[in-house]
Parts: C-alpha cells; sequence; structure tokens
C-alpha cells in the first residue's frame, strides 16, 4: 500500500508567536524541511492540511474544514478528503511559486459547533483515496523518513497506529489514522471535544510502545517539538 502523509499545518502557534510552519530551518523554512523528509520516506503523496492561501508553494493543501478547532479538525478534514474520493482522478497542477520565508500571525478563528454539509474547494487536490493516512506534524525537524517508513509499516487498517514514548506519553501528532475513524472524530468536534487521545481512547488502534521503537533503533527525541523560540533553538543545536 502506498504511503500517504498529510502534514500539518496552521496551528494558532499562541507561544511560538508566528507561524511555526514558515520559520527558518537551517535555511529554509520548516514546513519545508517537513515535505522533504516525508518524501525522502518514500510517500506516494505528501498533503498540506492548513490554508492554500499561505501553503499552496509547498504543495496539494486540504483547507481545515474545523478551523480553530485544533489538530483533530486538520485531521478529520484530510481523512474525509480522502473518504471523498472512491477511485483516482486527475491530479490539478501545483503551483511552485516562490516558498515564502515570512511568518504571519494567524488569523482568529471561530470554533464551529458542528462540521460542514459540504467538502469545500481543495486547492491542487490529492489524487488518491487512500485507506489511511499518516499524519506529521509541522513542527518535529527530527524527525527521520526511515521512521516514517517503519511506523508506516507497522500501522493497522481501520484505526490508529500511534508510537508512545516514555513513562508512558502517546505521539498523536505522527501517527496513522484510517477514514473508519472520521465519524467518531466528527462526533467529537460537534461536542467542541478536541482532545486527540481522549477522542479515540476507545477506538481500534495499536501502540508501538517504547521498547518497540528503542528495538528498531529509533529513540524519543525525533518526537521533540518546537512550541516556543527556545524549543527551536535547542533543536537547531
Amino acid at each position: 500500500m502506498p504511503l500517504q502523509i498529510a502534514i500539518l499545518a496552521g496551528g494558532q502557534s499562541r507561544r511560538m508567536g508566528r507561524d511555526k510552519a514558515l520559520l527558518n530551518w537551517r535555511g529554509q523554512p520548516l514546513l519545508a524541511h517537513m515535505v522533504a523528509t516525508a518524501r525522502a520516506a518514500g510517500a506516494a503523496e505528501v498533503v498540506i492540511s492548513g490554508d492554500p492561501a499561505q501553503y499552496a508553494a509547498f504543495g496539494p493543501c486540504v483547507p481545515d474544514q474545523w478551523p480553530g478547532c485544533g489538530p483533530l479538525g486538520g485531521i478529520a478534514s484530510v481523512l474525509r478528503a480522502s473518504a471523498s474520493r472512491a477511485t483516482p482522478s486527475a491530479a490539478a497542477p501545483v503551483d511552485r511559486a516562490p516558498v515564502p520565508r515570512a511568518s504571519s500571525p494567524p488569523a482568529p478563528a471561530q470554533r464551529p459547533k458542528a462540521p460542514p454539509a459540504a467538502l469545500p474547494c481543495i486547492a491542487n487536490p490529492p489524487t488518491v483515496a487512500a485507506p489511511r493516512i499518516l499524519v506529521l506534524a509541522c513542527d518535529l525537524p527530527g524527525m527521520t523518513p526511515a521512521f516514517l517508513r517503519w511506523l508506516w509499516s507497522q500501522s493497522v487498517a481501520g484505526g490508529w497506529t500511534v508510537p508512545v514514548t516514555p513513562p508512558d506519553r502517546l505521539e498523536p501528532l505522527c501517527a496513522v489514522y484510517a477514514p473508519a475513524l472520521l465519524p467518531v472524530m466528527e462526533a467529537a468536534l460537534a461536542a467542541g471535544d478536541y482532545k486527540i487521545t481522549r477522542v479515540l481512547a476507545a477506538a481500534p488502534q495499536r501502540r508501538l510502545m517504547p521498547e518497540e521503537l528503542a528495538a528498531a533503533g529509533f529513540a524519543p527525541h525525533i518526537f521533540r517539538n518546537c512550541n516556543s523560540p527556545a524549543d527551536l533553538a535547542a533543536l537547531g543545536d
């Protein structure tokens, strides 16, 4: 099954003070680095969960249908877009405009109480209806292509596959999700519950425990994210 990766961008980045996806990481926007990591993993398709007006230069974009509802809204949007395509379609041309290098503060968003009735227009839409999708946060610069390939190889159909780091921390922003989870996610979003691990606690799942990660040669530091300028500086050391 071809590897499909969706990168979450467009969060509110309150502690960072600006859009994390557009921060400079070793000479390029952080989002560009994450897209390159996903492609190096061998992904058949890499899409961006976020506003096409901000991120279309990085690849195909799926707009967030639940803005202001955190990563759960972005994940549900990607799964809904994938589920809407029962068969492959011709890809729209991707605008390869110069990659933006300046960040701007995100606009305030209203939290919807119910999911939208129709799928909005998708810029440069994905071309494959995936049975499951690897979701990756845009602020994990230490993530490796090797881990993404291994995570995909361990994923299960119909539920979600999530790494666990010591002592017992689930990593839902580097995990694999099946479209079958969408009704549970949509119900939670309508109810105002946006915490991924709570929403999917009873869903079919496979947890990749710390000892499994260690045995496969992966260290917990690859999951370190950057929520503040100090975090980014530390990760760059």
